[in-house]
C-alpha cells in the first residue's frame, strides 16, 4: 500500500505512519482532544465514522483523553503532537488499532487501517482532574469535607436497605430478573449494577458500538438529579472498553449489559460524569432503555 500510495507517509518510532495533510498551527493538543473523521481498510473506502454526532459542529466528533485508550492505542499515540485545526493521516497496523477483534461490520481481524482525522478542539478535563481543580478552587479541606460526608451518607444507604454487592459476576448475571431489590454486582472499577429486566440473550457492547440509553437519575434522598426519558435522541456514547467517557460508570455498565436490558445503577461520585464529580454526590440511575447499535 505504502508503495502504490500517492501519499508521502512518514514513519514513526512507535511503527505507525502519518501524514499531516494540512495545518494552520492552531494550540497544541493536550490531554483531552475532540476529533472528527473516519476509519477504512487498506484502498478501500470509509467504513466507519468515529464518535457520535454534534449538533453544535454538524459532524460526528470523538472526544479523547490521550494515554488512557479510549479508543485505540494508536491515536493516543498519533494526535500527541497535533494541533487544532489539522487534518492528518494515520496508517496503523492492526496491533496499534482493533487488533484480533476487528470492528464489527468494518474491519476484520488482524487488519491495518487507515485513519483520516480532523482535530477540531483541544482543552483539560475538568472532571477527571477534578482533585487538582478542587485543590486551587475550593481548598482541599472543602473538597474532603464534603468526600466524606457523601460517604457517611452512602454507607447509612446501605446500611438502611441491607444492600449486597457482589463481584462474582458469573453468579449475578446467571439470576432471574428481576435480581433482589438489595443485590448489586460491583465492577472492578467501583460501579454498583442492579440488572431488572433481560429478554433472551441479546447482542453485548463491542468495542466501538454505540450506547443509547434513557435513564432517571436521583440522589440518596430521593431528590431527581437528571433524566432525559422525553428526548427523542437518548444519551449517547460509544465504548470503548476501560474508557472513561462519558464516565467510568457508563463505560462499566457497558460492559455488564445486552440490548434492551433495564437495570440500575449506584453511581459513586469519583466514577461519575464530570456533573456529578463536581457535585460529590452518589446519586442512583435507572436505565429504562438500552439500545446497543454499531
Amino acid at each position: 500500500y505504502l508503495d502504490s500510495s500517492d501519499v508521502d507517509f512518514i514513519k514513526s518510532d512507535a511503527g505507525y505512519w502519518y501524514k499531516i495533510i494540512s495545518t494552520n498551527n492552531g494550540a497544541k493538543v493536550n490531554s483531552i482532544v475532540t476529533i472528527s473523521g473516519t476509519v477504512q481498510v487498506l484502498g478501500g473506502e470509509a467504513c466507519y465514522e468515529l464518535g457520535v454526532r454534534s449538533e453544535e459542529l454538524g459532524v460526528n466528533v470523538l472526544t479523547l483523553r490521550l494515554g488512557k485508550r479510549d479508543h485505540t492505542k494508536v491515536l493516543d499515540l498519533a494526535l500527541a503532537n497535533t494541533h487544532v485545526g489539522d487534518e492528518i493521516w494515520i496508517l496503523s497496523p492492526s496491533s496499534l488499532a482493533y487488533g484480533i477483534k476487528g470492528l464489527k461490520n468494518c474491519i476484520t481481524s488482524r487488519t491495518p487501517v487507515l485513519y483520516k482525522i480532523k482535530v477540531l478542539k483541544t482543552n483539560e478535563y475538568i472532571g477527571l482532574l477534578v482533585l487538582a481543580v478542587l485543590i486551587c478552587a475550593c481548598k482541599s479541606e472543602n473538597y474532603a469535607q464534603k468526600r466524606k460526608d457523601e460517604q457517611k451518607k452512602f454507607s447509612e444507604y446501605k446500611e438502611n436497605r441491607n444492600l449486597e454487592f457482589s463481584r462474582d459476576s458469573a453468579y449475578c448475571f446467571s439470576l432471574p430478573t428481576p435480581w433482589p431489590e438489595n443485590l448489586y454486582f460491583e465492577t472492578h472499577r467501583g460501579t454498583y449494577i442492579r440488572l431488572i429486566s433481560r429478554d433472551g440473550e441479546k447482542r453485548t457492547a463491542e468495542n466501538g458500538n454505540t450506547i443509547v440509553l434513557r435513564y432517571r437519575a436521583y440522589d440518596l434522598d430521593g431528590g431527581e438529579y437528571g433524566n432525559n426519558i422525553n428526548n427523542r435522541e437518548g444519551f449517547i456514547y460509544v465504548y470503548s472498553p476501560d474508557g472513561y467517557t462519558p464516565s467510568i460508570a457508563f463505560i462499566d455498565a457497558a460492559s455488564c449489559i445486552r440490548h434492551e436490558d433495564k437495570f440500575e445503577m449506584l453511581v459513586d461520585s469519583k466514577v461519575g460524569t464530570r456533573e456529578q464529580t463536581e457535585d460529590v454526590l452518589t446519586v442512583r440511575i435507572y436505565i429504562d432503555d438500552t439500545t446497543i447499535t454499531n
